[in-house]
């Protein structure tokens, strides 16, 4: 193929963007409703700030833009998600064209669209695309200026522009960090790339990366840090013990989430680079600087991970960035072997059709859908059990004193701040024990609403161990079943507490 014949961005766009439109439009069918955790997303997105409990900004800001854009409905809050994937997609379309031409782009933009976890992570809104986005033109823009570097050309701008990759993946989530220790890695790892780390750029960037950071260290600064406090503690490393099969559910969540024909190609390059089997032809085609700058971003977060699984727990989409170069890496070195290439994009694209179209699809082979046959249960009814909790609440409300709306659950809270009514009564979370455990522990402490009339909806049936912080008599439950499958129904329990006289004191 010529240089002429190549694919270029014209086709790249074209490409990326029938892919996104049909995304969106499967979006907006998705029969589902939004997690907690998009909930949770959204609530954030109504009171914009450079940082919350759990996570940097951007995933708010992204709600708040395209909610401002195309209204709150469920597929609007998710929107953000498939556009940072085409965002990524259009990165890497520009890296591997770098690395291998424009053939070799177009298949790393179309293999990674069409990732079996990209199209999941695509439908829910989260902060893995546009930290996965941020990460892939951070790469093109470092591999650039690494090149020009030590051919001898100044990247002063190149490198302004990795700095702000950097800084914006920050603001996405906090693993971008393992960005600079795989750049470190690279440049370390390629021997014509060494001097460049006494050259001003690189701490350009890093100097940029954390002067656009540096709003969210801010806000973590005047609350005690407790999003860096947050991700500590979800890593866990304290809790001892081996769990091997913890480990192996990670790696096999990795086929999952890469596809069986990448990850197996991506087990393959990385065998042949670390044990210098050159014979390899899909080593050989190419370039080992190139090479190892795609590993080095890939295969330590894939082992750090793997270890984590292995003395902790490591969900399968923590190591999601290491698929930004991976992708790279395995269309360049298997852009000579397109049957390969076409049975994932296959597989990929099958894959995808069922997720979007999961319910049709059993319906089609005859599978009656239950707690054991649909995975996506706990994202059903949440819609149905907002109005009905708002209708058993109502008369409470109509009072000259309404009474504060009490969840002990962030996992029922925030679906029930999306869901219920519009406009929301005073909601507040229980918090006994004053640990600060997720963002409305932070903002919403029912210890603010001393003396208040209290209706707590909870999914326990016995609320005597809640008691104490009550004076008068507990009046409850009223139940409020949605039922789901036959054997899967989502209740709630309403409870009226009486006047809060403040959390009972252990002694």
């Amino acid at each position: 193929m010529t240089a002429r014949e190549e694919p270029g961005w014209r086709l790249a766009l074209v490409a990326v963007a029938a892919l996104t439109l049909w995304r969106v439009a499967e979006l907006a069918a998705w029969p589902v409703n939004l997690s907690f955790d998009e909930a949770q997303y959204w609530s954030w997105a109504l009171d914009p700030a450079f940082g919350y409990y759990s996570k940097p900004p951007v995933v708010a800001w992204a709600i708040a833009l395209t909610t401002a854009l195309f209204g709150s409905a469920e597929w609007a809050v998710r929107m953000g998600s498939p556009l940072a994937h085409a965002g990524t997609a259009l990165a890497l379309f520009a890296l591997g064209r770098r690395i291998g031409g424009g053939r070799v782009g177009l298949l790393a933009a179309l293999i990674f669209l069409t990732l079996p976890g990209v199209s999941v992570s695509a439908l829910l809104i989260s902060t893995d695309p546009f930290l996965m986005c941020a990460w892939g033109w951070g790469l093109y823009g470092l591999h650039r200026a690494l090149a020009a570097e030590a051919a001898g050309r100044p990247a002063t701008r190149v490198w302004i522009g990795v700095g702000l990759a950097l800084g914006l993946g920050l603001l996405a989530k906090y693993a971008m960090l393992a960005f600079v220790a795989g750049a470190a890695l690279a440049i370390a790892w390629v021997p014509e790339w060494r001097g460049v780390a006494r050259r001003r750029g690189p701490w350009l960037a890093l100097a940029l990366g954390l002067a656009v950071f540096s709003p969210n260290l801010v806000w973590n600064a005047a609350h005690h840090f407790v999003s860096f406090a947050h991700t500590q503690a979800n890593a866990n490393l304290s809790a001892g013990g081996a769990h091997p099969l913890k480990a192996l559910a990670f790696l096999g969540g990795q086929l999952a989430v890469f596809g069986p024909i990448p990850f197996a190609a991506l087990l393959i390059l990385a065998f042949a680079l670390l044990f210098r089997r050159r014979t390899a032809a899909a080593v050989a085609a190419v370039p080992e600087a190139d090479a190892r700058f795609l590993a080095a971003f890939a295969l330590p977060l894939l082992a750090i991970m793997t270890v984590e699984g292995f003395l902790s727990r490591a969900n399968a989409n923590w190591a999601a960035p290491a698929y930004v170069s991976a992708t790279v890496w395995v269309a360049a070195a298997c852009a000579k072997r397109e049957g390969w290439l076409k049975a994932a994009l296959a597989m990929h694209l099958l894959a995808a059709l069922l997720i979007v179209n999961y319910d049709a699809a059993a319906r089609l082979v005859g599978v009656e859908l239950s707690a054991k046959t649909d995975p996506m249960k706990r994202l059903r009814g949440w819609d149905r059990l907002g109005p009905a909790l708002a209708d058993a609440i109502r008369p409470e409300m109509a009072g000259a004193e309404p009474p504060v709306l009490v969840f002990d659950e962030r996992k029922i809270l925030t679906p029930m701040l999306y869901y219920l009514p519009k406009p929301l009564p005073e909601i507040a979370k229980w918090n006994a024990d004053g640990h600060i455990d997720d963002h409305f522990d932070l903002t919403a402490d029912l210890a603010r609403h001393r003396g208040r009339v209290v209706l707590l909806a909870t999914r326990r049936a016995d609320v005597s161990a809640y008691a104490g912080a009550f004076a008068g008599p507990v009046v409850g439950p009223v139940t409020i079943s949605v039922p789901i499958h036959r054997d899967y129904t989502l209740t709630l329990n309403l409870f009226r507490m009486g006047r809060f006289t403040g959390y009972p004191v252990n002694p």
